[in-house]
């Protein structure tokens, strides 16, 4: 199984408290959906320990979680667009994002397979899914 640390721990998500985690993992095995498992593993252990008030990004790409970080939710650190490569390479090292019970989420318990990608993507389209999750639970 796939372990994670959280790699940083995001400013305040709004008013009602909630905060982001940025978790890296080594690289999944994509020839099969068994990380799918690892990563709801991941989240409900992180959800044990900080609550449900929380969202989760997970990424096995150091590099590309700085990008993602800096130019979504750091107030823009780059002070630029991401190009078109770093996108594609968030497309594919984005695996999971979970949003748990933010007061003002519009969906809760929500969890997202390569958030980034299409399902076009030769490489992760397949795995492309979004879907009720209560790792509370």
């Amino acid at each position: 199984m796939l372990k994670g640390k959280i790699a940083v721990q995001g400013r305040i998500y709004g008013y009602d408290g909630g905060k982001n985690y940025y978790v890296l993992v080594s690289s999944i095995d994509s020839a099969s959906s068994a990380f799918k498992g690892d990563m709801k593993t991941i989240i409900k252990k992180i959800v044990s320990e900080k609550g449900n008030k929380i969202s989760v990004d997970i990424l096995d790409d150091k590099a590309t979680m700085d990008i993602y970080y800096r130019s979504h939710y750091a107030s823009n650190q780059l002070g630029r667009v991401i190009s078109v490569s770093e996108r594609n390479q968030i497309g594919i090292h984005l695996i999971a994002s979970y949003n748990g019970e933010f007061e003002m989420g519009t969906y809760l318990n929500g969890l997202d397979f390569f958030p980034g990608a299409n399902e076009d993507d030769s490489k992760v389209g397949g795995y492309v899914e979004s879907l009720e999750f209560d790792a509370s639970e």
